[in-house]
């Protein structure tokens, strides 16, 4: 039940910072405050962009940039992303709660990781972790950006499946 929490909150303040047409770029673990109660806060927005303002953002060459969190399409050289490339960073962020921060990719070189995304490896379910969550994961981790959910859509399914549990779980 805290994983949905923490996720749906998560969700929550990137449909907010999607529909503010921004992009996060750094959307991680590492990136989320987690208070008293529960309650969280998404941090770190040196990578974010306002896509809207210059059209949709490259990536510098120069730039360091967090491999195992970047969506394929960042992953290619000089291409385009958008919001929907936070979604997919936003699937590795459930890998990381179901994991209790897990790293990403265990095993796998970042050299390896793009040709291998390439190929259609995805992770495997995380022990322990609902079968529900894990279907989120893979909805997120979709090659194609158009086919991944929009961060309303995450949202909306965690809440349903915080509503199992009952009202008093979707205070948060």
């Amino acid at each position: 039940m805290q994983m949905y929490q923490v996720a749906r909150q998560i969700a929550r303040g990137m449909d907010h910072i999607a529909r503010s047409r921004y992009v996060h770029g750094d959307l991680a673990a590492r990136n989320v405050l987690v208070g008293k109660r529960l309650h969280v806060k998404i941090s770190d927005f040196g990578l974010a962009e306002d896509i809207y303002s210059r059209g949709y953002r490259r990536q510098d060459r120069l730039q360091r940039v967090p491999w195992k969190w970047m969506a394929p399409e960042r992953l290619e050289d000089g291409k385009a992303y958008s919001s929907q490339s936070d979604v997919w960073s936003f699937g590795i962020v459930l890998y990381e709660i179901c994991t209790l921060g897990g790293d990403p990719y265990p095993g796998v070189a970042v050299s390896e990781l793009k040709e291998r995304l390439q190929a259609g490896f995805r992770m495997d379910q995380p022990e322990d972790c609902p079968r529900a969550m894990y279907d989120l994961m893979q909805q997120c981790w979709r090659w194609q950006p158009i086919q991944r959910p929009l961060f309303s859509q995450l949202y909306l399914t965690l809440d349903k499946h915080l509503a199992f549990y009952g009202p008093e779980y979707l205070l948060n």
